[in-house]
């Protein structure tokens, strides 16, 4: 064996064991947690979509067994006025994880769709590991953000506009869910412009100048349709791993929450929006 192979080697090795003693140095980690996740649903969601949604009940549900309760952040009142409300439920508890933890080795098995007198559902289940960052999140780190006019917007209304601020200067990220166009990604809406690029208190989105336009989904015959907002502020400048596809430029759900995971939570902050649009 030449001396470069063993160089490489040596570096490689020297390379993992580093890795290792970080995490072990920032991280629990919670072995072969049991849960079972399900949902309930009606004709409009096919069985394989359903399961899917089962499946991330089943991760939230690995991450409440394990993650305490004081650390979610409860916002059940954003539902409140939302007509599909287990869509909102099922976002306000992905969201209100995000960042929190982590799954690792998720294996899903017994796949089960049934119904009972509640209706049609799919179970499954999950043993998996939960990595628990070590970092809780800065009390006096926050993030408040409103829409203006209001929560409601009409099919091709430009008047949309965010406003806030984060209790000290952040680099801000904005991501859209739309389910009933994309279920499987969140939309980086800040990475259309440069203008949030640097620091800042103050959160105006669109930028100055510029408009958004709301329109209802092509493939929906819905009149009301609900969509959702994350904001995130980071301390650092660091980007969101988003990808192009076509004309827009998008996140998988499952590395957006990896992502935020790996990052010590103090320093970050998010928060949640939710509107309408209508006919």
């Amino acid at each position: 064996m030449s001396w470069l192979c063993v160089i490489v080697k040596k570096i490689i090795l020297s390379i993992i064991l580093s890795l290792i003693f970080i995490c072990s140095a920032s991280c629990e980690v919670i072995k072969d947690v049991r849960v079972v996740g399900e949902y309930y649903y009606g004709p409009n969601i096919s069985d394989n979509q359903a399961c899917e949604y089962a499946k991330e009940n089943a991760k939230n549900n690995a991450l409440r067994k394990v993650i305490e309760e004081s650390v979610i952040t409860s916002t059940r009142e954003n539902c409140s006025d939302v007509n599909n409300k287990k869509e909102c439920s099922f976002f306000e508890d992905t969201w209100s994880f995000l960042g929190e933890g982590f799954l690792k080795g998720s294996n899903f098995t017994n796949r089960i769709v049934d119904k009972d007198d509640l209706g049609k559902f799919c179970r499954i289940n999950l043993i998996t590991d939960v990595i628990k960052p070590s970092t809780q999140s800065d009390p006096s780190y926050n993030l408040n953000a409103f829409l203006k006019p209001s929560k409601v917007f009409r099919d091709g209304s430009s008047d949309f506009k965010i406003e806030g601020e984060v209790s000290q200067n952040s680099y801000i990220h904005i991501l859209g869910w739309y389910p009933q166009e994309d279920k499987n990604n969140y939309h980086c809406l800040t990475d259309y412009f440069n203008e949030y690029k640097s620091l800042t208190k103050k959160i105006y989105f669109p930028p100055s100048g510029r408009q958004v336009k709301l329109k209802l989904p092509p493939n929906t015959n819905l009149d009301v349709v609900s969509q959702y907002l994350i904001l995130v502020a980071l301390k650092e400048n660091i980007s969101l791993p988003c990808f192009q596809q076509d004309k827009s430029i998008k996140i998988k759900k499952e590395k957006l929450f990896n992502f935020l995971s790996r990052i010590d939570r103090d320093k970050w902050t998010k928060e949640m929006l939710i509107f309408k649009i209508i006919k």
